[in-house]
């Protein structure tokens, strides 16, 4: 092989590698940075402040304030979460009902995430965003903390940070807190609210709408 072929193989080798590595960059991480995009025709159905009551969905114990974790297993961004979310359920979980919303297709996969994850809370599995659209939710992971009146006390981001590893954003950690010392919900930044990570499932127009609306598991 001559110099001049061996310079190229090298040169389109070199440039093939690092297209793969800025692809798996950006499937990885930039376009989890970017806030999610809201599906056709969303409109926001729940704000803070507005009573929204569990009644019709799951039934829970109203004496204590309720949080909402709503995840995707086909979401990078969900599964990262679930470290954060089980250290909230150890920390505040004789205080507040923890409760899952898993948006995916089958009972199946609700049963594979019960038996990875382990987690001693409710699991409700809904198809069809049925709890989602009720709370105005259009990303994952995200989170609803109610009060014991069911009203809205918090709707949005576990933190700033991917992995949840900053306390200083550990927004639906600082909301728990908050919540049970009746306190006002501290001034987050815009992010805290933002949604970021991924589309759910049910708002995908190719998603199959024979699907049961709700089963819960726990």
């Amino acid at each position: 092989m001559s110099a001049f072929f061996k310079i190229l193989f090298f040169s389109l080798f070199a440039a093939g590698s690092f297209g793969i590595i800025c692809w798996m960059f950006w499937e990885q991480e930039v376009k989890y940075m970017k806030p999610t995009i809201r599906p056709k025709g969303f409109i926001e159905t729940a704000s803070l402040g507005e009573i929204r009551s569990l009644a019709g969905f799951i039934t829970i114990n109203t004496n204590k304030p309720t949080m909402l974790h709503f995840f995707s297993s086909n979401c990078p961004c969900s599964r990262f979460n679930m470290r954060e979310i089980s250290r909230l359920a150890e920390k505040y979980g004789k205080q507040v009902n923890f409760i899952v919303v898993l948006q995916d297709r089958s009972a199946k996969s609700a049963n594979e995430f019960i038996e990875k994850y382990e987690l001693d809370m409710h699991i409700v599995l809904d198809s069809l965003g049925t709890i989602s659209d009720f709370y105005g939710i259009y990303s994952t992971p995200q989170t609803v903390l109610l009060n014991e009146s069911e009203r809205i006390f918090y709707k949005g981001n576990y933190n700033k940070a991917r992995f949840c590893n900053s306390r200083k954003t550990a927004f639906a950690d600082l909301a728990i807190t908050s919540l049970l010392s009746n306190q006002q919900l501290p001034r987050f930044e815009q992010q805290a609210s933002m949604p970021y990570g991924c589309s759910l499932p049910s708002d995908d127009t190719s998603y199959p709408s024979f699907l049961s609306t709700i089963n819960i598991f726990n």
